[in-house]
This record gives structure tokens, C-alpha cells and sequence, in this order.
């Protein structure tokens, strides 16, 4: 086994660092959640349960860091780590991790229980989210058009075969037989996320009538019916938030999207109406205006793009997460996420 001196042990800390303030609290696979009494302050943490963290966490991160390492490499560095390491630097890393058990705790009673429809699940975007979503204690609904990935993401999450429905959404046979499956259930969801959408990017002279009705059929009228069949419920609870993805491109125009710009605005002015005619409801809803996202939504367009400086589908995800927990108070219309080298806004 391969031995290391004081300076590389250092380095692998300054790594783990930097990863736990990028990771969220689930990522470190910690079973026990500390019991706060209105603090997240490190300190307050007993020493035993300082010494499980650390363990824990070390552990996580090197073997992220490392995933080629054998478990005995990767027991020995997180050993040294605590043997060689300045104090104040783990205890740096154990106020940022301990901080993030603490807001992890609060967002599980914000979302805990609540029944979540997820539209497009199995999308790039769509499965991070359902991780997130199921890691904070929402019950989940998944509907998608891989049937291969949503029974993988079923199986991931522990979710039986009647949370999860396979649709496709250019199909308008599929989603009507999906949005009468929506119609039999006896609850009202409490948050509905439309993160489906299908993009044809091509110039104006070479779309076709057929490409222009499928960008409607899959970014505009499935969520049509699918508001359609879940909305009732809602309103006899008169409460509930509903998130649409429209995307950049459906607040400003690029050249050669006609037929998903189209479809997109169309879906936000549908939405502009539907929240005029629920005013007088605690029924919320949001628009998220996604610029360019990595994720498999690019590997069937012919468009020269850097996918290296787009935002990543993870943070995305953590984005729709972030407005699933909005304030009883208030609600958020819209919130716009776009890359640093290309601000459309």
C-alpha cells in the first residue's frame, strides 16, 4: 500500500473541503442526523458524535476523490487525515458540513410528506431532481418516456409500480391514457413539476408542419391536460404549486428554435392566464427559465455549443428543489438560472 507524507495528506484534505461545500449533506451518507435545539453552531456537537462525522465524511469524500483507491487506502488516508491535519481545519470542515445537516433538517420538514407529481423523470434534470425530492421526504410520483430508466429509478428510490407511469408525451393517445390514470387517484398533489420538453432546433425554411405540431403536442398541450387532470384536486384544497421549465428560450427568441420558442411561449402565456383565474386560491405558480443545461437534451441537436461551460444538470436540479420549498408567504413567478459566458437576460 501505497504510503503518503504530511504534504499530500494536506492537499487530499484541501480537496475534501472544497467538495463538501459543493456536496449536499446527503452525499456523505450519514445515517444519524444530530438533534439541534436551534443552533447549527459545530460546537454544540458532542465530541463523540464530532468524531462520527469526520470518520463518516472523510470517508465519503476520499472515495469520491479517489474511486479507484482500495476500502484500505481509503481507511488509512482518512487515519492520517486526523492525525496530521491542523485542527482548525477540520474543525472548518466540520462547521461547514455541520451546517449543512442543520439546513438539510429544515428542508426535510418543508417537503416531508408533501405528494410530488415529477413530469420528465427520467431526463437528465429529471432524475437528479427525483433524488433530491425523495432524499428530503417527498412522496413521489414519477411519469417519464424511458421505461428502462424511470424502472431504474423506481427500483433506486424504493417506489412501487403505481408511483411511476411511462408516457410519451408526443403521443397524444399515451397522454391521455396517463392524465385519466391522474384522474383515479383520491388525493390532491401538493406540487406538480413539469420537466418534460422536446427541442427542434432547425432554420424557419426547413421545419416542417409535423415538427412544429410535436413541439406543441410534448412542450405545450401534455401539460395542458396534465394541469387539466390534477387541478381539480387542488382546488378543492385551494393550495398548491405548480413549476413549468419553459427555459430561456421562452422569454427570448435564437434563431432557428421557431418551433420550440413557439411551443414555450405559448406554454408561459397559458400559465400567465391560469394564475389570473386561480387569484383567489393559494394555488402558486412558477416559471423557471433554464439557459443552456448539460445534460442529454443536446445529444440530438445539430448545433455547435460548449456543453463544458453550460450549467450542469445537477445544479439545475438543486435549482427546482430550491423553489419546491417556497415560503407560505409568498410565492416565487419566476427565477431565471443561465451560464456565466451566456446571459440571454
Amino acid at each position: 500500500m501505497k504510503k503518503l507524507n504530511k504534504s499530500e495528506i494536506e492537499a487530499i484534505h484541501k480537496k475534501c473541503i472544497n467538495l463538501v461545500k459543493r456536496k449536499p449533506a446527503e452525499f456523505f451518507q450519514l445515517k444519524k442526523m444530530y438533534k439541534y435545539e436551534g443552533s447549527c453552531n459545530w460546537t454544540d456537537l458532542e465530541i463523540d458524535y464530532r468524531r462520527e462525522l469526520l470518520s463518516t465524511a472523510y470517508h465519503e469524500c476520499v472515495h469520491y476523490l479517489f474511486p479507484d483507491y482500495s476500502e484500505t487506502m481509503v481507511k488509512y488516508i482518512e487515519s492520517r487525515i486526523v492525525n496530521v491535519c491542523d485542527s482548525l481545519d477540520m474543525a472548518y470542515f466540520l462547521k461547514i458540513l455541520a451546517n449543512k445537516l442543520y439546513k438539510s433538517e429544515l428542508q426535510k420538514k418543508i417537503l416531508k410528506q408533501k405528494k410530488v407529481l415529477l413530469l420528465g423523470a427520467t431526463g437528465g434534470i429529471g432524475a437528479q431532481l427525483a433524488s433530491l425530492l425523495h432524499g428530503s421526504g417527498a412522496q413521489l410520483w414519477l411519469a417519464g418516456r424511458d421505461v428502462n430508466k424511470l424502472n431504474q429509478l423506481a427500483a433506486d428510490l424504493s417506489l412501487s409500480s403505481d408511483r411511476f407511469f411511462q408516457v410519451d408525451l408526443a403521443d397524444s393517445n399515451a397522454v391521455l391514457h396517463f392524465t385519466n390514470q391522474l384522474r383515479t387517484l383520491d388525493f390532491a398533489f401538493d406540487i406538480f413539476i413539469n420537466a418534460a420538453g422536446i427541442g427542434i432546433i432547425k432554420s424557419f425554411d426547413k421545419l416542417t408542419t409535423a415538427e412544429m405540431q410535436t413541439s406543441f403536442q410534448v412542450n405545450t398541450l401534455s401539460s395542458f391536460e396534465t394541469i387539466q387532470a390534477i387541478l381539480p384536486k387542488m382546488m378543492e384544497l385551494k393550495k398548491g404549486l405548480i413549476i413549468n421549465i419553459p427555459g430561456i428560450l421562452g422569454k427570448v427568441p435564437m434563431a432557428g428554435a421557431a418551433a420550440y420558442c413557439a411551443s414555450k411561449y405559448a406554454l408561459v402565456g397559458m400559465m400567465h392566464s391560469l394564475r389570473e383565474e386561480l387569484k383567489r386560491t393559494e394555488i402558486r405558480i412558477t416559471q423557471l427559465y433554464l439557459g443552456g443545461v448539460d445534460s442529454p437534451f443536446w445529444d440530438t441537436i445539430d448545433l455547435r455549443v460548449q456543453r463544458d461551460k453550460m450549467v450542469v444538470a445537477e445544479e439545475a436540479a438543486r435549482a427546482i428543489w430550491f423553489l419546491c420549498q417556497q415560503p407560505s408567504s409568498g410565492v416565487v413567478s419566476e427565477m431565471v438560472l443561465q451560464p456565466f459566458n451566456h446571459q440571454a437576460i
